[in-house]
């Protein structure tokens, strides 16, 4: 855990610095802009300096960006942004307690760390939105999100240690960065057709029993699912790395490898590959083995029955032929008897003598 803080406090830093040598420097005239508990500038569109501002903060419609640490520490308890809001800068509202937090229609960034520590419970991000970046809400203890159709990457430890038992990621999303959804205890998750890339650790120690890889997905990273007590796994056919460690501690009891070697699947972490392909790749082929005997074993009994009906008709085409033989053999006997009868009562018959009268 300190690990972790660590890596997210300095790359938090590292680009707050870069994102205030790009808009923090404008020589344009400010504007204060009044907020409970102080006030915050605004130049140029960028706001800042609203560290005292508290309660509910609705930004003024001047502000196109939010810099970076422009509300950091702000004790604030819900946010409004204003619709001409395009970028929030990276721990922008970091350390925040809000509660609350409604974003518009054209926000398309959320910067590193942007809202680092909040106390959200639930997230409805705008259709606009492409990026999340690190850390975005990293320890905020959301129990609710939904993602929208914009969106195509999501950071480093963006959700880290978020809440979420349940994700449906949107139609747009190619990457799930490194620890993005680490140690969030999601019993489901559903991933988009157009996902491609998985990074290390992204769901580690998540409660998933189930898991089905989408047609694109081609990478997943190492310790992406470790410790997830995965019982059931299907493998998409587009996937080419499996990271070390990837399913390690998973508990499967089925599995559709397609086609990697055991080799690799033992190295991510499924030991008992060999004793699970039977319910995979091997349970298909089995199938079609099984198939193929019954249509052969359906062949043979239809052609021993083909057969029986052809010898059934044989002997009777026999039977007739043998009746017709013996037919015509009676008739020749009977004829034959009837000649020899006629020609005996020819033998036998007296000559008539012809009797003369005498005149």
């Amino acid at each position: 855990m300190f690990r972790s803080k660590l890596l997210h406090i300095l790359i938090g830093a590292l680009v707050a610095t870069t994102f205030t040598a790009v808009v923090g420097t404008s020589s344009a005239e400010a504007a204060t802009i009044t907020c409970t508990g102080g006030s915050y500038t605004v130049t140029s569109g960028v706001a800042s300096g609203g560290d005292s501002c508290t309660g509910a903060l609705t930004l003024d419609a001047s502000v196109t960006s939010v810099a970076a640490n422009g509300f950091a520490n702000a004790t604030l308890t819900s946010l409004t942004l204003d619709a001409a809001l395009t970028t929030i800068g990276s721990n922008a509202f970091s350390s925040s307690p809000l509660t609350t937090l409604n974003l518009d229609a054209a926000l398309t960034t959320i910067g590193g760390g942007a809202f680092y520590n909040a106390s959200l419970t639930s997230l409805n991000l705008n259709a606009a939105l492409t990026t999340i970046g690190t850390s975005a809400f990293v320890w905020s203890p959301l129990t609710s999100l939904t993602l929208d159709d914009a969106l195509t990457s999501i950071g480093v430890g963006a959700f880290e240690s978020a809440l979420l038992t349940s994700l449906t990621l949107d139609a747009a999303l190619t990457t799930i960065g490194q620890f993005a959804f680490w140690s969030s205890p999601l019993t489901s998750l559903t991933l988009d057709a157009a996902l491609t890339n998985i990074g290390m650790a992204a769901f580690n120690t998540a409660a998933l029993t189930s898991l089905t890889l989408d047609a694109a997905l081609t990478t997943i990273g190492g310790n992406a699912f470790f410790s997830s007590p995965l019982t059931s796994l299907t493998l998409n056919s587009s996937l080419t790395y499996i990271g070390i460690a990837a399913f390690k501690s998973s508990k499967l009891t089925c599995l559709a490898k397609l086609s990697f070697s055991d080799n690799i699947l033992v190295a991510a972490g499924i030991t008992n590959a060999a004793e699970l392909s039977y319910c995979g790749a091997q349970a298909a082929a089995a199938a079609a083995t099984a198939k193929a005997a019954a249509d052969a074993q359906a062949a043979a009994s239809a052609k021993a029955q083909q057969d029986h009906d052809n010898a059934l008709a044989l002997g009777i085409i026999a039977l007739g032929i043998g009746a017709v033989e013996q037919g015509l053999s009676t008739l020749t006997l009977t004829a034959t008897k009837k000649t020899a009868t006629s020609k005996s009562a020819i033998k036998n018959t007296k000559p008539v003598k012809k009797v003369v009268k005498k005149k």
